[in-house]
């Protein structure tokens, strides 16, 4: 059997976490997206250069902690703590310990998934989007009407 660093670097993370399902889904319909989003324990976003990261964003909208590398603009979106973790890049031993820990104390999935919620709701809704680009428009057009 022919096992990639990839895929052994998983095993490992599986092992050491005490996981014993993990599914790896493809490409999925917005709609099944949202609900795995929802029912996950955590969403690990390990992008290592990612400028901006819509996935930390979906997985909060659905009440989801991340855990996320320290780079990019997962340091934008993930509040360390209290809506996910940000990890080191490239740290399995950090991500396990992270996803062990939301494992064990699934009261603080729940706080995170709130205040998750609320980050995105107070930051990337349509109202606050409206009300951002309703602000530029009066700054360079000098009034309010």
């Amino acid at each position: 059997m022919n096992i990639s660093c990839k895929n052994l670097k998983i095993s490992v993370i599986i092992c050491t976490c005490n996981i014993d399902k993990i599914t790896f889904t493809g490409k999925l319909s917005r709609d099944l997206l949202i609900s795995y989003y929802a029912k996950a324990l955590c969403v690990v976003f390990a992008s290592i250069d990612e400028p901006f990261g819509i996935v930390p964003i979906e997985s909060q909208a659905a009440f989801t902690p991340v855990i996320a590398t320290k780079s990019g603009g997962s340091l934008e979106m993930v509040n360390e703590g209290k809506t996910g973790f940000l990890i080191e890049p490239n740290s399995l031993d950090e991500l396990a310990e992270r996803v062990q820990y939301l494992s064990q104390n699934r009261d603080v999935v729940e706080i995170m998934g709130i205040a998750g919620r609320k980050f995105v709701e107070n930051n990337f809704s349509w109202d606050v989007a409206t009300e951002r680009l309703f602000d530029v428009f009066q700054k360079f057009c000098g009034s309010k009407s």
